[in-house]
């Protein structure tokens, strides 16, 4: 697994993997998990679901070593007020200024990394949309609605709507820190900037009034809609590279070698300038 370029102190990196077909957990390594997370493994009872948080959790460990000479299972977390996973203070008091995100969905898992600035992701499997209506009464502000109705009343199209505010809102409200559970997506709108970028627009109760947010969402597969979320400084540019991972090497700690064919690296369409 590869990050040759480094992490840049203005650059935002967002990692995908593909998860394949899933394997045995029970048996699977686990050598970069630490205490919690493989309780919180054994606790989960679908094997689809304990392969894919082994994949997203071995990925984020390895990502993570990528950016800071920490081997991957010494990586240790702690949560913030509002429950955001961070590094923790007490192991990796010269690491504070790494932040991360992580989010995955069925068939995908997405790791967020920066420096310096609060970032967030989100992924979702567009089949996971059961209620449209029912979503867009909690993600849609009131302008939204208003465009919602005038879309095409075609299902695909009102599906594509939805599912890019319902990623673009909830990639905001994790790099702000904040759940779903505590502020709701329909509280605040957003403004399109240049290409797929989108801007948080002020709203009533917004934990960090002086702030700029910036989003930005990328349909990465046919059944996947990626979106991730950054704070930016006014008129800042602000690059993103997006990071395919091919295989999951990434889950043996006997090829832990940096391996170029693994990864593909590019830019994120409406990423690369953020004015």
């Amino acid at each position: 697994m590869v990050m040759q370029q480094g992490l840049g102190d203005r650059q935002v990196q967002v990692h995908l993997l593909a998860v394949p077909p899933e394997e045995d957990a029970a048996t699977s390594a686990r050598w970069a998990l630490d205490t919690a997370e493989r309780e919180r493994l054994a606790r989960l009872r679908r094997p689809a679901d304990q392969w894919l948080y082994l994949c997203a959790h071995t990925l984020l460990r390895r990502v993570l070593s990528d950016c800071a000479p920490v081997s991957p299972p010494d990586w240790r977390f702690e949560t913030g007020h509002a429950g955001k996973p961070a590094l923790c203070r007490h192991h990796h008091p010269g690491l504070q200024s790494l932040r991360f995100n992580l989010s995955h969905c069925p068939g995908l898992v997405a790791v967020v990394v920066a420096r310096g600035r609060e970032v967030g992701v989100d992924v979702e499997h567009v089949d996971g949309l059961h209620d449209p209506a029912g979503l867009a009464t909690m993600v849609l502000t009131p302008d939204e609605w208003r465009l919602w109705d005038q879309t095409e009343p075609s299902d695909l199209v009102r599906r594509h709507f939805l599912l890019e505010r319902w990623t673009l809102k909830e990639a905001a409200l994790k790099a702000m820190g904040f759940g779903l559970g505590r502020i709701e997506p329909s509280r605040f709108g957003l403004m399109p900037e240049t290409g797929s970028a989108w801007r948080v627009l002020p709203f009533e109760g917004h934990p960090q009034p002086h702030v700029h947010w910036w989003v930005c969402t990328e349909p990465v597969d046919r059944p996947h809609r990626l979106a991730i979320a950054g704070e930016r400084l006014q008129g800042e540019q602000l690059p993103a590279l997006l990071v395919k991972h091919w295989t999951v090497d990434h889950l043996h700690p006997s090829r832990c070698t940096p391996c170029p064919s693994s990864a593909s690296v590019s830019s994120l369409a409406g990423n690369r300038q953020v004015a």
